[in-house]
């Protein structure tokens, strides 16, 4: 000891002595004392402060590539932070790039907690441009070490878009209600993210987020109704929702008055820019916007080739597809038609109907002379009418009338085929083109009367123009004998609207099979013709096997259709409700919410919201029923709010039976309930139950007599009201003896009762009335009642008993779900089975990411990885995420169990800083900050920094005095270690 004592003074006068030399600029000889110092206290903490004083020689010489190479070494191999940031400052100055500054700042913050100036330099690092994942890292370092209201809310605002959840944590526990409502929309909340907006919205604002729920819930007016009097968070905001406004035909002149940016105040002045206003916007940045409102403006001007190609540049959405569909028929109407043209429709597949997609593809590829025939039956099947046309010179031409007529319907000039042959005789050959003209534009009286003498001729074409007619029976006569495949469809329109299904009994080819099975409910024969790829067939044979409940065949035959078609989207409804009925409401909602963008269907709205509510999906619900104002969406809606306790938002004309019962009792209305005439057994006995709990007094006599004859109620049911009223009183003592007398068979007067008992501490009673209950219980309050049990079990310390409690509730119910896992990977834990114990911890983690109880559990999984020395990767990954989300405490021992988490990853140097940051920044906690000293010592002297561990074991021992366990091991130590 004496040896490293006289050594260590000596190094440290020698060290003065190179200082001196330093300050005097003699660089030549202080490189020389620090080199020789370097040379005998080689990975020393003396060594490293003669390696920083050498680099600032080797800088005075002007040896920079050496002082840098020192500096990095000395970087790599120190342990005192109060150096390091010295190092840093020379780094700095060094440094050629910003990037470089940065990368040094930020690992200076992380493995140097320490040094005295770090709240300001992350603070300043923050100023500049970096990668999301860095910026979290710092601001939790500041939320944590520096826990304060304006860096809890900067993590938070941070977290918003990529950990949501834990935004929520933060700002429900610190009152950030703004916050609140960002992390709620983000988090999924949708209805909680309402109710935020309309009561708990202090700042008046329209957060950001809002205009995701506003577009999640289809644009809807109760929505904006709500949001129309604040004002928006920023500028991008005022714009989006103008932007909505507008579209809905509202007034948006309130958010466009304020607008700024260019590119906002140029999208609402579209119709007046100039080419000199467009030739400014080329300057802005290049974006989407920017790019739309260039190509609307081009267009406007007849810039055509500027416009097209900045289209071409314009992502697959609806917006922006109108607007090419717009640009595609300019081109269209001038003649121009390009294959460049194909490939800008090609792009559009976000677009409802793709009819229209389709259709100019088909009048681009006509004119191009491209195979069309595709096209064709896809605008057949879809009875679309083709409303371009390819343009065509017909005063300059010299064609006779036969061939000009055969080359404007070639063209789809339906106009200039039916103007071209009024009132001229027709050849026989002319009048398909005439009637299939006549067909297009919607006159189908006078395509039949050019074809009934020529109908076997021109079979298909009659048969079109009859099924269009809203009665054909006066032309059954003349319906033709010679018919084909393709005639079936249009001669069992006609069988249906004639009510003569014998029309098609004389055909034998498969699709008049096909039809004739389906105008007699004959399915089996149906499905045996059926031809998958005609979506007119398989659109029948749905609606057939819907109103025969056939559902699992409906959603096999429906797997590959695209609900973006018109006659597909009949096929999709069909589809939706077989899915509903089937009780699949998952992939119910996945296919809705995949086109409820584009399809907006009253009916398609309220499946969803259904299934949603059947799957306990609130938020989800409560957004597809916002999407529409029918009766059937305003009764889930109040529905929502009723069981959400909401009443004030409830609209009583959409209740009705229990729902309008459970109102009046939510808003202690005994008036309501005594009006209320009861239509059976289960609403009369509701009312008296209601009555008894609200008044805490049995019902008038004469109304539970009056019910007693009605609905056959017995003294057992009278024993079960007088139970209730007594709960309502809380008079406990009363209500055990009478319920001991008496034998009560109402399972949710015995839970409720039970749950009073554990309140008053009764735990034994409670427990027997839980047990009582369970087989009389449906599945929703047995699995509150397991839980119960399971908890008192817990309490008594036996956990194989309160496993077999939670595992139950587990399977019963979702309601206290969150809290059953951690409860069962405490019981694991304490039955020695801890594998089951983590994972419920991380079933808890990863399906309640926003809840507090999540924080805990990840304190919990990482503490067991580390104890139990698995998967220290894993310990690493859980605990980082919390750091600076929980409370000091919680972030105190986060940072413990990460410390020993980096150990077990033999990352020393990480597991040393992280623990200088609990005894630095967490001296309200005595037991944590001087158990991090313990660990950081040991380290230390592994680091060779044995002066510095000894400082730290005698600042533990004089805290807490010589008899303290942690100080006895302080002790301990320094002998193992000889300091």
């Amino acid at each position: 000891m004496k040896l490293v004592f006289l050594l260590f003074l000596t190094t440290q006068s020698v060290l003065d002595v190179g200082i001196k030399y330093l300050q005097n600029k003699d660089y030549d000889k202080a490189s020389q004392i620090f080199q020789q110092i370097l040379t005998v206290s080689k990975n020393t903490p003396e060594g490293n402060w003669a390696r920083y004083y050498l680099s600032l020689s080797l800088l005075g010489l002007g040896d920079t590539l050496s002082s840098l190479g020192n500096l990095n070494t000395l970087w790599k191999e120190n342990y005192e932070d109060s150096l390091a940031y010295l190092a840093y400052k020379i780094f700095t100055e060094l440094s050629h790039t910003k990037n470089d500054s940065l990368r040094w700042g930020i690992e200076l913050v992380q493995y140097f907690p320490t040094f005295a100036k770090r709240e300001k330099l992350i603070e300043t690092i923050l100023q500049s441009n970096l990668d999301n994942s860095t910026r979290i890292l710092l601001k939790r370092i500041l939320a944590s070490d520096y826990k304060n209201s304006k860096y809890l809310y900067d993590l938070g605002n941070e977290l918003l878009s990529q950990e949501p959840g834990k935004a929520l944590i933060i700002s429900e526990r610190e009152g950030f209600s703004f916050l609140k409502i960002k992390a709620l929309i983000n988090s999924g909340k949708y209805f909680h993210a309402y109710l935020s907006l309309l009561k708990h919205n202090p700042q008046k604002k329209i957060p950001e987020e809002a205009i995701t729920l506003l577009q999640k819930a289809g644009n809807s007016a109760r929505l904006i109704g709500i949001l129309y009097p604040l004002d928006p968070e920023n500028e991008k905001t005022s714009f989006e929702f103008a932007v909505i406004l507008d579209k809905a035909g509202l007034s948006s002149s309130k958010f466009r008055k304020n607008l700024k940016n260019p590119l906002y105040i140029a999208y609402f002045n579209q119709k007046n820019l100039t080419f000199a206003d467009l030739q400014k916007l080329e300057g802005v940045e290049n974006s989407n916007l920017r790019n739309y409102i260039l190509a609307k403006g081009y267009l406007k001007e007849g810039y055509l080739v500027k416009s097209f190609q900045l289209a071409l540049s314009l992502p697959d959405s609806l917006e922006y597809n109108r607007f090419k569909m717009e640009l595609i028929d300019t081109l269209i109407s001038r003649g121009i038609f390009t294959k460049e043209m194909l490939e800008l429709l090609k792009q559009i597949e976000f677009y409802y109907p793709l009819t229209e997609r389709d259709e100019r593809i088909l009048i681009i590829s006509k004119a191009l002379k491209l195979e069309v025939k595709d096209l064709l039956d896809i605008i057949e099947t879809n009875d679309v009418r083709i409303k371009h046309k390819i343009p065509f010179n017909t005063i300059e031409t010299a064609y006779p009338d036969t061939e000009l007529i055969k080359i404007l319907h070639d063209n789809f000039d339906f106009d200039g085929v039916i103007r071209l042959s009024s009132g001229k005789p027709l050849p026989s050959n002319m009048r398909y083109y005439v009637a299939s003209a006549l067909i297009e534009k919607g006159y189908y009286y006078e395509a039949i009367s050019l074809l009934e003498g020529e109908s076997n001729n021109y079979p298909t074409l009659f048969l079109k123009a009859a099924s269009k007619l809203n009665d054909p029976a006066p032309y059954l006569n003349s319906i033709p004998k010679n018919l084909s495949n393709k005639d079936a469809y249009y001669l069992f329109i006609i069988a249906l609207k004639t009510q003569n299904r014998s029309l098609l009994d004389n055909y034998k080819a498969p699709y008049f099979r096909f039809f004739r099975a389906i105008l007699n409910s004959e399915t089996d024969s149906a499905l045996q013709y059926l031809d998958r790829n005609d979506h007119r067939m398989l659109l029948e044979l749905t609606r057939l096997l819907l109103s025969q409940e056939k559902f699992e065949k409906i959603v096999e035959l429906t797997q590959n259709i695209n609900p973006l078609y018109p006659l597909e989207t009949k096929i999709y409804k069909i589809r939706l409700k077989a899915l509903y009925n089937l009780g699949r409401y998952e992939e119910l909602i996945k296919e809705y919410e995949q086109y409820s963008g584009l399809i907006n269907d009253d009916e398609l709205s309220t499946l969803a919201a259904l299934s949603a509510q059947k799957l306990n999906q609130t938020d989800l619900a409560f957004v597809f029923a916002l999407r529409s104002d029918s009766e059937e969406n305003k009764k889930i809606l109040s529905q929502i709010f009723l069981n959400q306790g909401l009443v004030e938002q409830v609209d009583t004309r959409y209740l009705e039976g229990k729902n309008l019962l459970r109102y009046f009792f939510l808003k202690k209305n005994e008036k309501g309930i005594l009006d209320f005439t009861p239509k059976d057994t289960e609403e009369a006995w509701l009312k008296l139950k209601y009555l008894a709990q609200l008044s805490g007094r049995l019902p008038l006599d004469s109304i539970f007599q009056l019910y007693s004859a009605s609905y056959n109620f017995t003294e057992n049911d009278w024993v079960t009201l007088k139970s209730y009223s007594l709960l309502s009183k809380n008079e406990i003592d009363s209500l055990i003896m009478f319920m001991n007398a008496r034998s009560v068979q109402d399972p949710e007067l015995l839970y409720l009762a039970g749950v009073k008992f554990i309140q008053a501490g009764k735990v034994d009673d409670a427990s027997n009335l839980f047990k009582s209950a369970i087989d009389l219980a449906e599945d929703s309050l047995k699995h509150e009642i397991y839980f119960r049990l399971g908890n008192i079990e817990a309490t008594k310390g036996n956990f194989n008993s309160a496993l077999f409690f939670y595992t139950k509730a587990l399977n019963l119910g979702i309601t206290f779900k969150k809290e059953i896992y951690y409860n069962l990977s405490i019981s694991f834990k304490n039955t020695g089975q801890v594998d089951s114990a983590l994972i419920y911890l991380e079933k808890l983690i990863d399906e309640f990411p926003d809840d507090e109880i999540s924080l805990e559990a990840s304190i919990n999984l990482g503490f067991q990885l580390v104890e139990r020395q698995i998967n220290p990767e894993k310990a690493i990954e859980v605990l980082e995420k919390i750091i600076g989300i929980g409370t000091k405490t919680q972030d105190c021992e986060a940072l413990y169990w990460l410390s020993r988490a980096y150990m077990l990853s033999n990352d020393l140097k990480m597991a040393l800083a992280t623990l200088k940051r609990i005894y630095t920044y967490y001296k309200e906690f005595p037991d944590w900050r001087d158990t991090a000293k313990l660990d950081a010592a040991k380290i230390l002297v592994y680091f060779n920094y044995r002066e510095m561990a000894k400082n730290l074991y005698y600042e533990i021992i004089k805290s807490r005095g010589q008899n303290d366990p942690l100080s006895q091991e302080a002790l301990n130590q320094m002998e193992f270690f000889k300091l």
